[in-house]
Formats: C-alpha cells, structure tokens, sequence
C-alpha cells in the first residue's frame, strides 16, 4: 500500500491558467521524496493538496489508500509549512510546551496536557538533540534552535508522513546539517516516509532516495539513479546542475 498516491493531478486557481497538470507518482514507507521545481511552479500547491487544503480541479491523491477528501486521521500525518512563526514571539512558552504542541490535534474538549504527554515532548526534544533546552523559552533560543523544536512537535505524535515546505531556507549551513541528519535518521530507523520541497539542488541530492521535478508539467519522477541517467533533465537544468545532485548524491544516505 502506497504511503501517498498521486493520479493524474491538474491544478489551477479560479480563472486561471493551470499551475500544474499531468502529476502522477507513489511513495511508500520509508521512501524520502524530494521536489524541485523553479519559483511558481505549483511545489507548495502541491504540498497543500496533499494536505487536503488547496482542491485540485482533476485527478486524485490517496493517503493511507483512503482519499484525501475522505481521509480523517491527521495523527498518522506531520507538517512543518515553510512560514515557521507560528507562535507569538511574546508568548512564555517553554521548548518543552511548543513540542507538546503537537498533541492537542488528538485530544477532545477540554484539551489538557497529561503527565505522560510531556513526558512524549521530553523524548522527541531528546530526539533532536534539545534535552537540555527544555525549560528554555522558545523565543529566546536561536532560530536553529526553534527549528529543532518544531521538528519535534511535529514528531511528538510520532506521524507516518512527514510533510516538509522549505524546511531549512531560514538556517545556517550548521543547523542545516543537524536538522538533515536528524531527519535522515527518523526516517531510516522508523521508515518514516517524507516528502519535501527545497531549492538546493545539493541538498536533494544528500537526502533523498528519490525526486520529482515540477515545471507547469511533472518532467521527472523517479529514483536518482534514474534522474541521474535522464538525457531531458539535464536538458532542462543543465548539465552542470544535474552533476551537482548526482556528485552529492554519492554520499547520501541509502
């Protein structure tokens, strides 16, 4: 069973051209997909679709195999939107408290943090490598620092699918690097299937076990062995591009 499935997916804004059309592709568990794409390509649409938040005018998208205008069971899914300032930065809450956060989807009226639950925020903070910041007030850490949080309020619920826009746009090459191996290591270990979007063409090649290349049309899917040998990807990004993810790809995580 297909983690997300994709069929045939046109995309466009009331009275507007089609941002994307023809898109059909398949994760499974444990699959890291990467999606590149120029500016205004439809990446994050896409992303939103798969979320149940942007409608597409054609086609159909699956998770679980349940359809996503069906599908109701959001704690098997994480999502970390590429605007990260979700809390007011005046609000006193604890790293600890932001990764409990992620919780309160699954619970019922009145909503209460059990000791257990932040017992969960504790262990996904150590996950990333926060233990020792938990008592610390999120707006006063570094903003690598708060990335690491949000990632582990994203995996406090402990979601089959990660779902990722940009994840690391606003960081420094060294929090980059720690956030990545963090990643590459959930989803190893827990074959946790994950879906990004970025713009750095050597990062997708460090990451990901396989690639889809959005431009108005779907020109690639497939694994970057196959991306790698594709005489029209690098027609369309150059030949010098195309190295640069397949030289950083040697190295990956397999």
């Amino acid at each position: 069973m297909p983690t997300v499935k994709v069929d045939n997916l046109y995309f466009r804004y009331p009275n507007g051209p089609d941002v994307f059309g023809g898109v059909s592709f398949e994760v499974g568990k444990g699959d890291s997909l990467v999606v590149l794409g120029p500016n205004g390509s439809g990446k994050t649409t896409l992303l939103k679709a798969l979320l149940g938040l942007e409608t597409p005018y054609e086609g159909g998208i699956s998770l679980f195999d349940t359809p996503v205008a069906r599908f109701s069971d959001w704690g098997r899914v994480g999502y970390l939107p590429q605007n990260t300032r979700l809390l007011n930065p005046h609000f006193p809450a604890t790293a600890l408290e932001v990764a409990a956060l992620g919780l309160l989807g699954g619970k019922k009226f009145p909503r209460r943090f059990t000791r257990g639950d932040m017992d969960k925020a504790a262990a996904a903070l150590d996950r990333v490598g926060l233990a020792s910041r938990a008592d610390r007030i999120y707006s006063e850490l570094s903003g690598g620092q708060q990335q690491r949080v949000l990632l582990a309020r994203l995996l406090v619920g402990e979601p089959e699918l990660i779902l990722l826009d940009e994840p690391s746009s606003a960081l420094d090459n060294e929090s980059r690097a720690m956030f990545f191996s963090i990643l590459d290591a959930i989803n190893a270990a827990g074959k946790t299937t994950v879906l990004w979007i970025t713009h750095d063409m050597g990062e997708a090649g460090r990451h990901a076990s396989k690639l889809l290349y959005l431009d108005g049309k779907m020109r690639f899917f497939g694994d970057m062995e196959g991306f790698c040998h594709s005489s029209e990807m690098g027609a369309v990004l150059g030949p010098y591009t195309q190295h640069t993810v397949c030289h950083r790809h040697d190295g990956a995580p397999k």
